[in-house]
């Protein structure tokens, strides 16, 4: 969390011209969406992957 905290601040001040970050996570990552939803991040949209398995 501090990195990421760390990055928020730099861009605010050495890029401040920056409006929008985006970060990506797994839905079953309940650790890092909690990180990003502390840090001021909304989800934005959902991405869904499938699979099947051949045999």
């Amino acid at each position: 969390m501090l990195v990421k905290a760390a990055m928020l601040e730099y861009l605010a001040e050495e890029l401040p011209q920056t409006r929008k970050v985006i970060t990506w996570n797994a839905a079953e990552n309940d650790y890092m969406l909690a990180i990003n939803i502390d840090l001021g991040f909304t989800p934005a949209g959902y991405d869904g992957a499938w699979q099947k398995v051949l045999r």
